[in-house]
């Protein structure tokens, strides 16, 4: 299931499970089992939602126009509104995770109604269930459980020799033969399957998938074209920084480097998804598979955005008193440390070691509640990593203070979180010169002071 990034409209259309508009958040509510389900692209809360068309009369608009779509700004936990945000999720099945989502409000159940044009929305206006389709069983997937590894990776194995294509032999295949992550066949691309899994094609043999060739000992070949053959299906699992470890889903078997006797020395340090766990043989360390990376052309969708984590704090305060028999107006400076922390990032689960820069002259920020875009000068950020800006400032007003009276002025501030949604252009360059340009999308983190008050405290003297 994802959402219509022009109308909000849930559909089950599309077909990668990594895309940002198939993620949601699903936040609790009290202990009867009801939840929030949440964008994490555009931060909004699915809701049931009439769908209105002058030409279709009122019995025919209430059987057909009620539809799911991610608009709602905020949780609604009225079950007497229509706009109450409230599910409650019932288990189908626990082995293959799947349930029926019931919208609470309304007591019908989500189906996906399959139309002409292929959009299959998700309505709610049935409340029973479909016993004989079951267009209305949905399966889950834990996105925080499945490991995003980058388009174009390296993988060195734990003799520090990279894994590439031999080809002296009747079919391609792969073993730890060189020391150069720029030979021309270290260079893995990713196809990340709807299951968490990956398939992984290497350089020159980019129309040829690895597979677990189960009829000579596991080993890893180089040559099927099938995307639908479970011998190509590898699960990665992180087990360190930048460090994963390969499992073959035909085999179970663990990928590592093995000598394959009566082959000659040639394929010494061949992979076999052969290992029954995780060793050191079977860590491979993720490097980037590219010369360099360029980002540009940031793009902010701020009505996408959202605000979380607000408190006030007292971010300075200033005292003096008045010791005369009659009132005096006192010109107050408070000093305070402005932070400000920001980061941008997508959704790439490993660093690599990777110290990918870039350059932005517009920040979002929050002021008065709200999202703005600040302009300053240009600065250099490094991907992924949290930026902090520490400034000392000074605020000032006048404080009327009574004869004989000590006053205290607060400088009250509201710090709060924002994430932003983002899209970028990505230009990364191969170490064979190609040159990869894509769009991206990502998410913007930051936090500020905002909502700033003066209040005075007074006490005699």
């Amino acid at each position: 299931m994802s959402y219509n990034k022009e109308n909000g409209y849930g559909s089950c259309q599309e077909s990668d499970i990594m895309s940002p508009y198939a993620k949601f958040e699903v936040e609790t509510c009290g202990t009867n089992g009801l939840v929030h389900i949440r964008s994490c692209r555009n931060n909004k809360y699915l809701v049931r939602t009439r769908i209105h068309d002058p030409s279709m009369d009122a019995a025919a608009e209430q059987e057909e126009h009620w539809i799911i779509a991610a608009t709602a700004k905020k949780a609604e936990e009225d079950q007497t509104k229509e706009c109450c945000t409230l599910f409650r999720p019932i288990c189908v099945s626990l082995e293959e995770n799947t349930v029926r989502l019931k919208h609470v409000q309304s007591g019908c159940y989500l189906r996906v109604c399959p139309n002409s044009d292929g959009s299959n929305l998700v309505m709610a206006r049935h409340t029973r269930i479909d016993g004989e389709k079951k267009m209305d069983v949905f399966k889950f997937f834990d996105r925080q459980s499945m490991l995003t590894l980058p388009k174009y990776v390296a993988l060195k194995g734990h003799n520090d020799r990279y894994a590439w294509v031999h080809t002296n032999s009747r079919a391609p295949f792969v073993h730890l033969g060189t020391a150069d992550p720029g030979n021309e066949r270290v260079t893995c691309e990713i196809f990340h399957n709807n299951d968490g899994s990956i398939r992984v094609k290497q350089a020159l043999y980019a129309h040829r998938f690895w597979r677990c060739n189960m009829g000579d000992s596991r080993r890893i070949w180089v040559d099927s074209a099938n995307a639908l053959n479970l011998e190509t299906a590898f699960k990665a699992m992180q087990v360190g920084d930048n460090v994963i470890a390969l499992q073959s889903l035909a085999s179970n078997g663990f990928c590592m480097p093995v000598s394959v006797w009566g082959m000659g020395p040639v394929h010494a340090n061949s992979l076999l998804a052969s290992s029954p766990s995780i060793v050191t043989q079977t860590r491979f360390q993720v490097e980037q598979g590219f010369m360099t990376s360029q980002f540009s052309d940031f793009r902010y969708e701020i009505e996408n955005a959202r605000i979380y984590d607000e408190e006030p704090f007292l971010v300075g305060y200033e005292s003096d008193s008045n010791f005369t028999w009659g009132d005096n107006t006192l010109d107050v400076k408070v000093k305070y440390t402005d932070i400000k922390t920001r980061s941008w990032k997508n959704s790439v689960s490993l660093k690599l070691g990777l110290k990918t820069t870039y350059k932005l002259g517009t920040t979002p920020i929050i002021a008065k509640g709200e999202i703005e875009i600040s302009t300053e000068l240009q600065n250099t950020f490094e991907w992924g990593e949290t930026n902090t800006k520490t400034l000392i400032l000074e605020a000032a007003t006048k404080a009327t203070v009574p004869a004989r009276t000590k006053a205290t002025v607060d400088l009250i501030a509201t710090r709060g979180r924002c994430d932003v949604p983002f899209t970028f252009t990505q230009r990364d360059t191969l170490f064979d010169g190609t040159v990869v340009i894509s769009q991206q999308t990502g998410i913007f983190t930051g936090s500020n002071y905002y909502n700033f008050e003066f209040h005075t405290r007074e006490e005699p003297i």
